[in-house]
């Protein structure tokens, strides 16, 4: 079996945040698994990529690129390094669910067996009730309409997705499509599942008992709350937006719908 490709974005302000060392974790955890790690690193201060560096892992200097920029070179260079070396599966997920990494073989296992293409990690109920209760109800809402608008049975607002080395280059393509407006939503690896079904490839989800870092919550339901409904409510409008225009430039809705 080949190797296990991690990729993902960053960008911390200081070495002091909270989802800074999370993500050393994160990697931390991937290296000691034996899997390897892509990092596209869009913090100001070098001290950041040089840590996350001296960790283990492979950080590529990403100052000056959006969001959207970020996650599309991230999959940009997973599928060109699938084709330096044999790779057996590439996972995303954002740094901070630094559990995320004790359930890649779960995770994987669907890709591995040769039983789907793209792999959407989703929640239990009891991984849900580990997140803060604002957050609950927003996300919940964001995959009642992925699941109305394309009949994709899983929890995309999770964020991770797996895919195999065959299926780079829809993550890819995803980014460059003209769906006739600008995509509001920077969370832009969502898409891919959905074209991926499109194309006919195979998508299924994958339930693990995920636990929200229990400091995230703390700092996310006390002094950060305000601040976390104001983005978790933004992350609503633009995730579900972005739904209906693909859905629709797919062809999973019909025009007179919207």
């Amino acid at each position: 079996m080949g190797r296990v490709l991690v990729v993902t974005t960053t960008m911390y302000q200081n070495i002091e945040e909270v989802r800074f060392k999370l993500a050393c974790e994160f990697v931390r955890q991937a290296i000691e698994k034996g899997y390897q790690v892509l990092i596209i690193d869009n913090s100001p201060e070098n001290i950041i990529s040089d840590v996350l560096q001296a960790i283990g892992a492979t950080v590529v200097d990403g100052k000056g690129r959006s969001f959207q920029e970020q996650r599309r070179l991230a999959f940009e260079l997973a599928a060109d390094e699938k084709k330096k070396q044999l790779i057996s599966a590439i996972i995303w997920s954002e740094p901070e669910k630094v559990q995320i990494i004790k359930y890649i073989p779960e995770i994987i296992a669907p890709i591995i067996t040769g039983q789907a293409d793209v792999v959407i990690p989703s929640r239990s109920e009891k991984a849900w009730r580990s997140y803060p209760s604002f957050q609950q109800k927003t996300e919940k809402l964001i995959n009642f309409t992925y699941c109305e608008l394309t009949g994709i049975l899983a929890d995309p607002s999770f964020g991770p997705e797996a895919y195999s080395p065959d299926a780079s280059q829809v993550f890819v393509d995803c980014f460059s499509k003209n769906y006739g407006q600008k995509l509001p939503s920077p969370y832009l690896q969502a898409i891919a599942p959905i074209e991926a079904f499109a194309r006919g490839l195979r998508v299924s989800a994958v339930y693990i008992d995920f636990e929200y870092p229990p400091e995230q919550k703390t700092e996310e339901e006390g002094p950060r709350f305000l601040e976390m409904v104001e983005k978790r409510l933004q992350q609503q409008e633009d995730q579900i937006r972005t739904f209906f225009a693909v859905a629709k430039k797919l062809g999973f809705i019909k025009s007179q719908l919207l």
